[in-house]
């Protein structure tokens, strides 16, 4: 219970009193186990979820780009396949401090070809991937600037501008819709008949 905040979530009954909340692991030793179990059920959810989803548009937020894998063994969330399986349009992320737009081509080992996906973690100071310079020509600090209508999402990455305070726009990307398989299935039989 060291670690816990046990005023807020007192141990459970009948546990050791190293269990931080009602719906936490057990013990310490549980962590591991408790951690993996919640990770499988909740990537099922989120797989269903967007496969399942008639958005016009679909957008993922997450905390880690693309290029991270999370999970092990059967839990491991490749997003190349479900990107393409579930249609999704654009994940936007952080985590890394610096500000990045990929469509349609490769970063790190990673490509999720018709879905494009922002890194918007721009800042961190010391901790920054990359170092603002004066002029303002770096992904170091900014913004990204989104538009959307039912046929693109234009995505404007907009440096901090350096010591003048220029407008500087470093990219500028327009995304379209991403189809799922089935709507592909579909949409080539109109064609063809």
């Amino acid at each position: 219970g060291e670690h816990c905040e046990l005023s807020k979530y007192p141990a459970k009954n009948g546990t050791d009193g190293a269990s931080c909340t009602a719906t936490g692991p057990l013990s310490p030793q549980d962590c591991v186990h408790w951690f993996e179990k919640l990770w499988s059920d909740e990537k099922k959810w989120f797989v269903d979820a967007v496969q399942k989803s008639e958005a016009d548009w679909q957008i993922v937020v997450m905390h880690h780009p693309p290029s991270y894998v999370p999970g092990k063994g059967e839990s491991v969330l490749i997003w190349t396949d479900i990107a393409r399986e579930a249609g999704i349009d654009l994940i936007v992320a952080g985590h890394k401090h610096e500000q990045k737009v990929y469509y349609q081509r490769e970063f790190a080992g990673t490509n999720l070809e018709d879905t494009a996906w922002v890194i918007t973690g721009g800042g961190g100071g010391v901790t920054s991937d990359v170092l603002p310079t004066q002029s303002g020509q770096d992904d170091a600090y900014g913004f990204m600037d989104m538009r959307m209508n039912l046929d693109e999402i234009e995505i404007t990455a907009i440096s901090h501008g350096g010591t003048r305070n220029a407008y500087i726009e470093r990219s500028k990307t327009t995304v379209t819709p991403r189809l799922k398989p089935s709507e592909r299935s579909e949409s080539s039989m109109e064609i063809t008949v």
